[in-house]
């Protein structure tokens, strides 16, 4: 059990090579008042609403209430024992909840897609989930890893993968509307290819309103979130998130805020909030 305390700060943001401009960051609060056991350290992320489901290396789906900042019951992921390393939410539902895309990031690198529910309880909220499709790319090009996200508001999935240390690349895709419980992709159903530098240890990925946002690093002294340029791949900017001195992890968003999960072991485990710049 822990209580993160709030409080706000201001931290730099690099645009290009001459300017700056201040960034809001907020941790969000939040207690295990339920005693969740939680296992293994924390990956992808999905803020929907009062609620951030963290997803844990192994399939634990752990849910906070960030609204009353409170750990929910949560669940296992049926038949998932995988990285769990990006999380995003797609456009399609079968209940309350939009799907949930999480990447299983090594092996066959699939995208799961979940449906999630919620049932609201007295002083909390207790979430289930079905997996309901996989989606396979199916390629030549190597990667040792993948990264898959959804940009909802305009039907694009993503395949983020290439070379550590080396050139990476995000795959666009118009998201899958089948009901088959397998998809595969190929290298001809590729709309476009956009590729990123200056990532050196890749971890989360989401894109939204034409901006590619990647987390990097995983030792203090490397800690960063890049954000490119959609139609370019062009680095607009990078926040220094060695403050934290934690291993970015998942990342998420929700209205102006951005929402990094930060890797400190099963009890110390971080989720801030960012106000980034317009432009």
């Amino acid at each position: 059990m822990r209580r993160l305390l709030l409080f706000v700060v201001l931290a730099g943001f690099s645009v290009g090579a001459s300017s700056q401009s201040r960034v809001e960051c907020r941790p969000v609060p939040y207690k295990n008042v339920i005693c969740l056991h939680v296992e293994h350290s924390p990956q992808g992320l999905a803020v929907y609403g009062r609620y951030a489901l963290m997803l844990r290396h192994g399939g634990q789906l752990v849910p906070i209430d960030i609204k009353e900042g409170l750990v929910c019951f949560g669940c296992h992921l049926p038949n998932n024992t995988t990285h769990c390393n990006n999380a995003s939410w797609g456009t399609r539902r079968r209940g309350k909840l939009p799907l949930l895309y999480v990447s299983d990031c090594y092996g066959e690198k699939y995208c799961r897609v979940y449906d999630i529910k919620a049932i609201r309880l007295r002083h909390t909220s207790e979430f289930c989930a079905e997996e309901v499709q996989r989606i396979v790319f199916e390629t030549q090009q190597p990667s040792y890893a993948m990264d898959w996200c959804v940009d909802a508001a305009n039907h694009h999935l993503y395949a983020y993968g290439g070379q550590r240390g080396g050139e990476l690349w995000l795959k666009e895709f118009s998201l899958p509307n089948s009901s088959d419980t397998l998809v595969r992709l190929t290298d001809s159903d590729v709309l476009r290819t956009i590729t990123v530098r200056g990532v050196d240890i890749p971890q989360g990925s989401m894109v939204r309103k034409g901006r590619i946002y990647l987390l990097d690093g995983d030792e203090p002294g490397s800690l960063w979130l890049r954000v490119y340029d959609l139609k370019s791949g062009q680095e607009l900017g990078v926040l220094d998130l060695n403050n934290v001195g934690l291993e970015p992890e998942g990342i998420s968003a929700n209205g102006r805020w951005v929402y990094v999960s930060f890797n400190g072991g099963v009890q110390g485990d971080k989720i801030i909030k960012y106000k980034l710049p317009r432009k």
